[in-house]
């Protein structure tokens, strides 16, 4: 065996293995994959067929869209300020570069993508029992009292799209496996990525999976038939305008009377009572049975942490504590803080609202979006109403600089500098960026910059139409979709699964295609 042919096989063993750390966050992953990286360029510059690659990838439209949409980082130096925040960009978005350029310049084989498919699957197998078991306190000694402990190895948020993206795959190569076994175990697989999916309580990985469920059932619909595929879609439609009525709607209250409710606590003092419909959690009211005098004295004595203040979270203390307790049916008086445990004040601290929150699942998730919805009154502490604030002051910044955009650098500074001018109600730790890739784009590089990046998705997204790349299509739903309530190409775990996933769908363009058949 030569020694390049040596080297290759090297080289791909640690690039799969590169690709699927770095993909759900592992410390050592950005090392191997710099690594593999190196070795594989390094093969390529042996191999030395120059005219080749660069054929390649000339005649790979979706690639020199790419290429266009990375070089205007470049030029966008041009009318930028913070050159601290533009090299560490461009240095995050090189991923988006250098993986496409070397894949497609010599193209994976078939055999090798399956390869890379199942080492991700374990990859996600192995760190999500991780994840469950050390969440659950079976490995290790830390108490996680927020469900953000779940992920163990990097940011909740991209692990769950990437779960997502696993089920996807999971329920795709079941259709294509001959072995009996193995599709037993790709079902299984599928089942278990939707359940922690449902447990982790990510919106975004909820969504990811939304996007993998539709696209797979739609596509066996089209199969049957035109009309049976329509008619499909149409039921999702339906089912989402239920979800989004759902939200709206306040959710049913007890019927309380005034009449009813105590006046006076067990030490005297007086009660206060807000019926408010608009205030009720989940068909409870927040407000009612409420002595602050009682309240905040009881509450200082246990904690640390200032009853007219913030909670880890960065909510405003007195309300969570509130909401907690009425999830436990306790009146909010110096009686009902002397029944809360340990336990209860600890979770109370690090912002959890309700008791139930905390195994409760998806359900969690959606009333308390349903409660952000109807009490907006603060923002910080809430992440859709955050949100809402982050993509309003996007807003007004792109309306200052809607053609050049602010530079590769200057994101950060203009919206320092807009939530100032607008005296924002968000908390300066809460002041972030949009958490809306369209909208980030737009403000950076102006009109052209959204339009390449646009152009780039939906090219590749027509592109995995026409071949029937189901793979192709799951991801670029799942990127569309997240796109629009996260920043996934400022993290460099979001770059290279974009990255990664857009390589392998363009792989298949004509001049490359046969590799593939």
């Amino acid at each position: 065996m030569s020694f390049q042919l040596r080297l290759n096989n090297f080289v791909n063993n640690l690039y799969f293995v590169g690709f699927s750390g770095l993909a759900i966050g592992l410390p050592t992953s950005k090392v191997i994959l710099s690594m593999s990286m190196f070795l594989l360029l390094f093969s390529l510059i042996l191999e030395g067929n120059y005219a080749a690659y660069l054929e390649r990838l000339r005649k790979n439209k979706p690639y020199l869209i790419l290429l266009a949409f990375w070089t205007l980082h470049l030029f966008a130096l041009l009318w930028t300020t913070d050159f601290n925040y533009a090299f560490q960009d461009i240095r995050i978005k090189l991923t988006l570069l250098v993986i496409p350029t070397v894949i497609l310049s010599k193209p994976l084989e078939k055999n090798q993508v399956n390869i890379w498919m199942y080492l991700f699957l374990a990859t996600l197998l192995v760190t999500s029992i991780f994840n469950v078991a050390q969440y659950q306190g079976f490995i290790g000694s830390t108490v996680h009292n927020d469900i953000r402990g779940l992920s163990f190895f990097g940011s909740h948020i991209r692990y769950g799209i990437l779960i997502a993206m696993g089920a996807g795959i999971s329920i795709f190569l079941a259709n294509y496996e001959k072995s009996l076994t193995l599709i037993v175990s790709l079902i299984f697989l599928f089942l278990w990525f939707v359940l922690y999916t449902y447990y982790s309580q990510v919106l975004s990985g909820f969504l990811a999976l939304l996007c993998i469920i539709i696209v797979y059932f739609s596509s066996l619909a089209f199969k049957k038939s035109l009309k049976l595929g329509l008619a499909f879609i149409c039921g999702i439609f339906f089912l989402f305008g239920t979800f989004i009525y759902y939200l709206s709607c306040p959710q049913e209250n007890l019927t309380i009377n005034y009449d009813q409710l105590a006046t006076t606590t067990a030490l005297g003092n007086s009660y206060t009572h807000n019926l408010d419909p608009s205030t009720f959690v989940e068909g409870k009211p927040v407000f009612a049975n409420v002595c602050e005098q009682e309240l905040q004295a009881a509450w200082n004595k246990i904690s640390a942490l200032d009853y007219n203040g913030y909670d880890k979270k960065k909510q405003p203390l007195r309300f969570t504590i509130m909401r907690y307790m009425t999830s436990k049916d306790l009146k909010k008086d110096a009686n009902g803080i002397g029944k809360l445990s340990a336990n209860d004040i600890q979770n109370i601290e690090n912002g959890i609202t309700s008791y139930g929150d905390l195994n409760a699942g998806l359900f969690a998730r959606l009333s308390g979006l349903r409660y952000q919805l109807h009490n907006s009154e603060d923002p910080n502490g809430h992440s859709l109403l955050q949100r809402i604030e982050y993509w309003k002051t996007a807003i007004k910044i792109i309306e200052k600089n809607w053609v050049f955009g602010v530079g590769t650098g200057d994101v950060q500074v203009s919206f320092d500098q807009q939530y100032k001018e607008d005296n924002s109600r968000l908390t300066v730790e809460n002041r972030l960026r949009a958490h809306n890739m369209y909208l980030t784009i737009w403000l950076t590089f102006g009109i052209l910059g959204l339009f390449l990046f646009l152009y780039l998705n939906v090219t590749v997204f027509l592109f995995c139409l026409k071949c029937a790349d189901l793979i192709g299509i799951m991801f670029l739903s799942i990127a569309l979709v997240t796109f629009t309530i996260e920043d996934t190409l400022e993290t460099q775990t979001g770059v290279s699964f974009f990255a990664i996933f857009l390589t392998l769908s363009i792989m298949k363009y004509p001049a490359i295609r046969s590799r593939l058949n």
